[in-house]
């Protein structure tokens, strides 16, 4: 997905791209890239997974809640498309998308692929990564132990600088997972 045509051309350059966190937010990694857009690496990724020859996925946005949310949306579906992933797109609203959520967290056939605006910014870290990120939270989908411990160590340490390098390294540890 070139994310970052999809902000310069569909979203008129706003918001700035960061991979997670933005200068000023406690636990920045100014080492920590973005990705790159790539079509060729996500094909070959995708005959290495098992599937040479594409696969169909349903994908679903938040509707109604993000400014440019259903055209940002739109344009990942196209994206993907163009390596072999036909995604169905369909928009919820708050309710469905939670009822969604509760079902992943008791029933692992449920799949879900959300396009997303994630709560980062102007934020304190801490509160974003527990809402969307920590697997005890009600709204998380994402589920990993290690992450988890970083987490659970950010949120208990009052001093800055060391809260920082907990948050950094969970945030690493997401970034590796993608």
């Amino acid at each position: 997905i070139d994310s970052d045509a999809i902000v310069k051309g569909l979203l008129r350059g706003i918001p700035k791209r960061y991979p997670r966190l933005a200068p000023g937010e406690l636990g920045y990694d100014a080492d920590l890239k973005t990705y790159s857009y790539n079509p060729a690496l996500a094909k070959k990724l995708l005959t290495e997974a098992g599937h040479p020859n594409g696969l169909q996925l349903d994908m679903s946005y938040w509707a109604g809640t993000y400014q440019g949310g259903r055209e940002t949306a739109e344009a990942v579906t196209l994206y993907l498309k163009a390596v072999g992933i036909d995604a169905k797109l369909q928009g919820l609203d708050s309710g469905q998308i939670m009822e969604t959520v509760r079902k992943s967290r008791t029933d692992e056939s449920v799949r879900q692929i959300f396009v997303s605006a994630m709560p980062m910014a102007n934020m304190d870290p801490i509160e974003a990564l527990s809402a969307a990120y920590y697997s005890r939270s009600p709204f998380s989908v994402y589920r990993n132990a290690d992450f988890d411990k970083q987490y659970e160590l950010a949120a208990s340490e009052p001093d800055s600088e060391k809260r920082a390098g907990y948050i950094k390294a969970a945030v690493q540890i997401m970034h590796d997972d993608v």
